[in-house]
């Protein structure tokens, strides 16, 4: 069930005792029951406080890749689901007698078809072709902008809300194909927010990055209101409490948070409902795997899903981490400072888009160009245009746009990448 933030009200059909989240106000009628079974004396239920803190995204200037619906993966034309040897299971573009792909046909045990279910099983994209895929289907409301809410008990006895967010593709800093680094189909991302002893409150949030976390008292973290701000990095939208260029013991990721996230739908996945088993599906999210010898730091394969991870039944694992990564994390030594952003001017000439650049860096090996307004409801578009001098003009076709905002980035030979730089085409 999937419910705005305006859906939260106390329900007649449920009586005075519960405060649930209804869809009473929508085309659907009945009241969403066994989403929130735990009883919290005098105060609120865990699905009402996972409407209460619902996260608020922060976009990177650049990023193309918004937080979207699950299903996206799962019914995007021409995604398969196969074994590890390349049997395909189900497909989203059925032949033949090929079972239809979606969420409902995902469990953790035996597929609708009666095959049971391999830990190696994986949905894989054919084409390739991931941001006009993305873009299409975010252009959909039913897949747009979604947050996936769960929550669990701690080892501590702490109740823990966690929020998954599911984006189409993981492109490190926006700058994969141009460094042949650092890419991966499917990207699950979360942060999770741990209540006080009464279990009304929060008092810690954990952010995911990447292989570990971030931890920072509630009283210290931004908000709307009661909800958390997250800044997701570019491409590889691991979760930061603050816009910055952040360093992750291996890289920096850059996180601006200039293009304001449209505000997220929230479905809570419930740990009976048959209808929430694709969340326990043990498979990959994506058919990236990289070869056994690959030791570049920023490759890695697609990922599980919610269920797949430890904090999924056991938050405090990914509190750990936390710990664990600040007490290692040594800083950056000067020579693995990112580029500075570059200065750029932009001119249309027809649909062309021409910029003229300086990257202030001796080893440049591309230009990422994103074109549409930062306060537009749709991520922009993408450009990748490889360039081996500091200074120069490139065109980049068909890209001038309706006179849009212009952010221009640099991505070096030594996979660094720079903040970008924002500019009006005249």
């Amino acid at each position: 069930m999937i419910l705005p933030a305006r859906l939260a009200h106390t329900c007649g059909v449920c009586g005075p005792t519960k405060l649930r989240l209804c869809a009473t106000e929508t085309a659907q009628t009945a009241c969403s029951t066994g989403l929130s079974e735990i009883p919290m004396a005098g105060g609120l239920e865990p699905a009402d406080l996972l409407q209460r803190h619902l996260p608020v995204l922060r976009y990177d200037s650049q990023e193309p890749y918004f937080a979207d619906a699950a299903s996206e993966w799962t019914d995007n034309p021409g995604n398969e689901l196969r074994r590890a040897d390349g049997t395909v299971i189900a497909a989203a573009s059925p032949v033949g007698d090929q079972p239809l792909l979606s969420l409902s046909f995902l469990d953790p045990v035996r597929y609708p078809n009666g095959e049971g279910v391999a830990h190696d099983d994986r949905i894989a994209d054919p084409s390739h072709d991931y941001v006009a895929q993305a873009q299409a289907l975010h252009a959909q409301p039913r897949y747009a902008n979604r947050v996936y809410g769960h929550w669990a008990t701690g080892s501590d006895n702490r109740l823990w809300l966690g929020y998954w967010f599911f984006y189409f593709y993981n492109d490190y800093n926006l700058i994969g194909p141009l460094i042949k680094a650092g890419l991966h189909e499917g990207d699950w991302e979360m942060i999770q927010l741990r209540l006080d002893a009464n279990g009304q409150e929060p008092d810690l949030a954990v952010y995911a990055q990447h292989k570990h976390a971030e931890q920072r008292p509630w009283s210290q973290i931004e908000r709307v209101g009661e909800q958390p701000v997250v800044y997701p990095a570019r491409g590889s939208h691991a979760c930061y409490f603050s816009a910055d260029v952040h360093w992750t013991g291996a890289w920096f990721d850059n996180a601006d948070g200039q293009r304001p996230g449209p505000a997220l739908a929230l479905q809570i996945i419930s740990d009976t409902a048959a209808a929430d088993a694709w969340a326990t599906w043990p498979g990959m999210w994506g058919g990236t795997q990289p070869p056994a010898d690959d030791v570049n730091p920023l490759d890695d394969s697609s990922p599980r899903g919610p269920g797949g991870h430890p904090q999924y039944r056991r938050p405090d694992a990914l509190l750990q981490t936390a710990i664990d990564h600040q007490a290692s994390l040594a800083p950056p030594s000067p020579a693995a400072a990112p580029p500075p952003a570059p200065t750029v001017t932009a001119t249309t000439a027809g649909n062309d888009l021409h910029i003229t650049y300086d990257t202030h860096v001796n080893n440049p090996t591309g230009l990422v160009v994103t074109a549409g307004d930062l306060h537009q409801p749709t991520p922009p578009t993408i450009h990748r245009v490889p360039v081996d001098a500091s200074t120069g003009t490139v065109v980049v076709p068909g890209a001038a746009t309706d006179q849009q905002t212009v952010h221009v980035s640099v991505a070096a030979d030594d996979n660094g990448a720079s903040p970008a730089t924002q500019t009006k085409p005249h």
